[in-house]
């Protein structure tokens, strides 16, 4: 009934790499830019980084540039010495003040263009985070349903130790340890059904919250399926337990009783036999094994007594009137006994008929009562037990139909 299979996580639970199509169209992110508006191209912040790394041709430059050029073109032409050329470079179109704001200027464009980029991708990583996110909670919560559903089949085919325990029981006949194996198994069953609950909460779980396949869905409808049956086995096991201990006990106590009876009817017959011959040490032999007799016969009815409680089907009704019977003629044989010590033989004769008439009626009876007669209980056992081995199995075979599918999901997952 147990089932087993690998733990693998579905591949549409797997988060992809990057940003899928939905997030493409939420983040209106491009490859290459068209200039449509919300765009923001990866391409021309490229570009706008090169931009920052050239050297600034402004308008200042220029003018410096094309001065230089021109006095030393007028110093060549001269054929001026070098330090009059130096000398006739331009010592500043501007000041040394102006300058520098420039170059502060200019640096300040620089950091503004980097910090704008640097936002930009921040912001663009950020909006990935998101949709990052988003699949990965989506991940987490398939994988979590999926995980869920498998911790209740796992809580199931830890549930099956007890239960093929139990059926195994049920498979073997009565013996002297049959009343130990049966409370043990019973007071595992508390655990078990505890273990079921959670397992069918988990099922019940992930019932509610699968995104996957239709196949993942129908497999926690099957693990809830399962627990059910097995609590309904269980259920019926306990009372099918309860039943076999009461049977069991009660075919002891059957035992018990005619046991004590056919060791109560030998001691009247030997009693009988002594007291044929009435000297008074016979007489007296024979009251004792009468008495002894009565003994047995009193155990005998104080056990049909507690079958009658421990196992009402059972009928022991003709058990009980023929061991009466029997008490019957004990106390007859006594008391003729007694009187034949006192010498008052009429009423030993009288005494002596009645213990006739109830031994000739038990010796009849004693046909009609089944050669053990622990077969009452049995008949009743098969007859009261049917009703729950016929619900059990049922139980058993639902359970069994459901753990097929999950057998096949688990070994493909």
């Amino acid at each position: 009934m147990a089932f087993k299979g690998k733990k693998k996580i579905p591949r549409s639970a797997v988060p992809r790499k990057g940003l899928g199509k939905k997030e493409k169209q939420f983040l209106h992110l491009k490859e290459i830019s068209h200039g449509r508006p919300n765009e923001i191209s990866f391409n021309v912040l490229e570009k706008l980084a090169d931009s920052a790394n050239e050297p600034d041709r402004g308008w200042f430059r220029d003018r410096s540039d094309r001065g230089v050029l021109k006095e030393k073109a007028s110093a060549s032409e001269k054929n001026e010495p070098a330090k009059k050329v130096k000398d006739a470079q331009p010592q500043g179109f501007l000041g040394a003040d102006s300058r520098r704001e420039i170059e502060d200027r200019q640096r300040k464009r620089k950091r503004y263009r980097r910090l704008s980029i640097a936002f930009v991708v921040l912001v663009c990583c950020a909006l990935v985070g998101v949709g990052g996110y988003v699949a990965y909670d989506r991940y987490v919560k398939l994988t979590t349903s999926v995980g869920v559903l498998k911790e209740s089949c796992s809580l199931i085919e830890q549930s099956d130790e007890t239960i093929v325990a139990i059926d195994n029981f049920f498979s073997e006949s009565f013996g002297d340890d049959t009343v130990s194996k049966a409370q043990s198994l019973k007071d595992s069953i508390p655990d078990v059904q505890n273990k079921l609950e959670d397992a069918r909460v988990y099922a019940s779980k992930a019932e509610g919250e699968l995104e996957g396949s239709q196949r993942d869905r129908e497999a926690a409808q099957h693990a809830l399926n399962t627990v059910t049956a097995r609590q309904k086995l269980l259920d019926q096991a306990d009372k099918r337990l309860d039943d076999d201990i009461a049977a069991k006990k009660a075919l002891d106590k059957m035992a018990e009783a005619d046991n004590a009876v056919k060791e109560g009817n030998s001691l009247l017959m030997r009693a009988a036999q002594v007291v044929s011959d009435t000297t008074e040490k016979n007489v007296e032999t024979s009251t004792e094994y009468t008495t002894q007799a009565g003994v047995k016969f009193s155990e005998a009815e104080k056990a049909l007594e507690e079958v009658e409680t421990l196992y009402p089907g059972a009928d022991v009704s003709q058990m009980k009137e023929y061991v009466s019977l029997r008490q019957t003629a004990v106390s007859e044989a006594l008391s003729s006994n007694a009187a034949i010590l006192l010498q008052d033989k009429k009423t030993a004769e009288s005494h002596n008929d009645a213990y006739n008439k109830a031994d000739k009626k038990a010796t009849s009876m004693a046909g009609e009562l089944p050669a053990e007669w622990k077969q009452a209980v049995v008949d009743a056992y098969v007859k009261n037990s049917q009703s729950l081995i016929d619900s059990y199995e049922a139980a058993r075979s639902d359970a069994a139909v459901n753990d097929s599918f999950l057998r096949d999901y688990l070994g493909s997952s």
